[in-house]
């Protein structure tokens, strides 16, 4: 079966774009495909340790509504699975997001390292 890639620009600013990618993953999974996250721009928050509970909290619920709820019980059986989650390093960085705030299976990458996995992988962009 073939590798998969999600490839994730889009944040809670965007929750169906989120919704869907992370949707897209857990079909993968539950099909027995091998699946990958890549979260660069909005989305690299989406790999920090409480990313679930923040997307479930009341603020993103009153401007959201229920995809807040969808997206933390998605990301939680993603982040369950043991997905690996690629982050942009730049991304990060300028987000001041380091190691210690991410998910045990979050990795930073750059953008060579990125290609090597791409030409790997059936990406799925979102």
């Amino acid at each position: 079966m073939p590798r998969h890639l999600i490839l994730l620009s889009r944040g809670m600013e965007d929750p169906a774009a989120v919704t869907e990618a992370f949707k897209t993953a857990g079909e993968l999974i539950e099909d027995g495909h091998e699946v990958e996250v890549f979260l660069t721009d909005n989305a690299v928050p989406l790999a920090r340790l409480n990313a679930a509970r923040d997307a479930a909290d009341s603020s993103h619920d009153a401007a959201y509504g229920a995809a807040s709820r969808e997206i933390a019980g998605l990301l939680e059986y993603v982040v369950s699975r043991k997905v690996r989650f690629y982050v942009c390093i730049s991304c990060a960085r300028k987000r001041k997001i380091v190691a210690s705030d991410m998910v045990e299976t979050a990795q930073f990458i750059d953008a060579d390292q990125l290609l090597s996995i791409v030409e790997k992988s059936e990406v799925h962009t979102f």
